[in-house]
């Protein structure tokens, strides 16, 4: 399922148009963390991991992209 994933992800983005960088990604604890780091592979980035150890109680906050709050907080 997770090939599948990829493959419909990468059929909306055009690879030779991204150059390899470095970034931050916070999973905050949620399934995103078993899906981000194949993406970052397939493209050749380098992914700093934060949050990335799934835990079902969202020990950061809830897993909701749209709160500033948890964009903003900092790192432990």
């Amino acid at each position: 399922m997770l090939d599948d994933y990829l493959k419909h992800v990468l059929s909306f983005i055009d690879t030779s148009v991204i150059k390899p960088f470095k970034f931050v990604g916070n999973a905050i604890s949620a399934t995103y963390a078993f899906r981000l780091p194949p993406l970052v592979k397939k493209l050749g980035l380098d992914l700093i991991p934060l949050n990335f150890v799934p835990d079902g109680t969202f020990p950061k906050g809830p897993p909701d992209p749209m709160l500033l709050r948890i964009a903003l907080k900092p790192r432990d």
